[in-house]
């Protein structure tokens, strides 16, 4: 995790673990440029997913029976 202007980000393979998907579903849901969101940084080439709205994404995405 790592901390950009008070807002703090995870990587593919924290989001991974976090949610309990894949790393590769992560990947094709870039690919697709559906969500969640994310930013990658000049340079280094990572991913970073914004967790506050990672959080809500999921949580919102969420059927209830």
């Amino acid at each position: 995790m790592i901390d950009l202007f008070g807002t703090k980000y995870i990587t593919d393979k924290e989001a991974s673990q976090r949610y309990g998907y894949s790393a590769s579903w992560f990947q094709l849901q870039r690919h697709k440029k559906l969500p969640p969101h994310f930013v990658k940084l000049q340079g280094k080439g990572k991913v970073y997913y914004p967790l506050d709205e990672t959080d809500k994404w999921f949580k919102e995405s969420m059927k209830q029976y």
